[in-house]
């Protein structure tokens, strides 16, 4: 029997989240069982997959923001339910919806689960007041979910730990690559004394930008000649950017501003290695994107990048720049180095593709309807 699923990607507008999203769409026609309602965070830029069972659902952007969220999750979407007669939600938003509706949630948002107080100290009032409003909804709503999923077994076991939940199962979240499928070759030799260091990252606290000013410095003081590329817009962090200025940084950091996809992939070819002082992932797109395109990466040295990466990587302090620099420059005296690139490779083959994964999301739909 087919029924009416609402699909709430309404934060999925940067990152995983965003790519999570544009895979979802482009792969719908592999959800033939039920009728799909989608809120997406612009209807104008995806109304254009509306098609046979799927229907994308015109949201005014204003509910969309972090302001009106109460509202919109306690207000809004219960007129959607009623109004499209939705039998079950599948919940990629950062809240629980309330609802007497079974619900299927897609757990990607790690600071439900992550107290560490690194964490929340860089964070301004607003953020931890928003956070912590968004932590109590999902505390009172988790265990009224028919099902929550997860991308990755710490995830799971803190989730698990936290909120004494059993409706939880992993799954992993595919990686696409159509586009470019090519595998770049492994430099012969590199340029050790003036690397190109990638950071692909948007401006968010838990991305550690601090360290990046640190390390810029620290290269700078020590007279290397590495320079870290940065994918920033600037008007989400105009205080970084006037810190770079002020500190005289411009010859060790550049920032290529938003990139799509093809210039992305450019960037990663050219870059030497990709560095991810990242506090906090769900998943962490760029490890699986790194390891694809064969690029030595170093990483914080906290579980969620090791869950990801595993022994293809080498692990720093996050807090302390020297360290950062110091595994930047061995990943290119290891004679280890070819080593972790293919291991990298396996990793990234073992990921499911998102035919299978839309499958499996539709057999999950069905298994909690019934």
């Amino acid at each position: 029997m087919m029924s009416n699923i609402l699909v709430n990607f309404s934060k999925a507008n940067v990152g995983g989240g965003k790519s999570i999203l544009i895979n979802f769409l482009e792969h719908s026609h592999k959800l033939n069982e039920h009728k799909y309602f989608i809120i997406t965070p612009d209807y104008n830029k995806y109304k254009s997959f509306t098609k046979n069972n799927i229907y994308i659902l015109d949201i005014k952007k204003i509910y969309l923001k972090n302001t009106f969220f109460i509202f919109f999750y306690c207000y809004y979407i219960q007129k959607l339910i009623k109004r499209n007669e939705i039998d079950l939600i599948f919940n990629f938003g950062d809240v629980i919806i309330p609802t007497k509706r079974k619900q299927v949630y897609y757990f990607d948002w790690a600071y439900a689960v992550y107290g560490e107080n690194y964490l929340w100290e860089r964070m301004s009032v607003k953020d931890v007041l928003l956070r912590k409003t968004k932590i109590f909804l999902i505390g009172r709503y988790i265990k009224k979910l028919s099902l929550v999923i997860v991308q990755s077994q710490n995830i799971n076991d803190r989730i698990r730990k936290k909120y004494n939940i059993n409706k939880l199962i992993t799954m992993p979240t595919p990686v696409n690559f159509t586009g470019n499928n090519v595998k770049f070759a492994d430099k012969e030799k590199y340029n050790v004394d003036k690397l190109k260091i990638f950071y692909p990252a948007s401006f968010f606290s838990h991305k550690n930008f601090e360290i990046i000013i640190s390390l810029a410095n620290d290269i700078k003081r020590l007279n290397k000649g590495h320079i870290i590329y940065l994918t920033l817009n600037k008007e989400s962090s105009e205080d970084f950017f006037l810190k770079i200025k002020e500190l005289k940084l411009n010859n060790q950091i550049k920032n290529l501003g938003r990139l799509n996809l093809e210039e992305i992939q450019k960037v990663y070819r050219e870059s030497d290695i990709v560095v991810i002082p990242s506090l906090l992932e769900s998943f962490g797109l760029t490890y699986y994107e790194s390891m694809y395109y064969r690029k030595p990466v170093v990483a914080s040295n906290l579980d969620f990048a090791k869950v990801a990466c595993k022994n293809a990587a080498l692990y720093f302090d996050p807090f302390n720049s020297i360290d950062i620099l110091d595994k930047i420059e061995v990943t290119f005296k290891d004679d280890m180095l070819n080593l972790r690139l293919d291991r990298g490779e396996e990793i990234v083959k073992e990921l499911p593709k998102w035919e299978e994964t839309m499958m499996l999301f539709e057999k999950e739909i069905n298994s909690v309807l019934r």
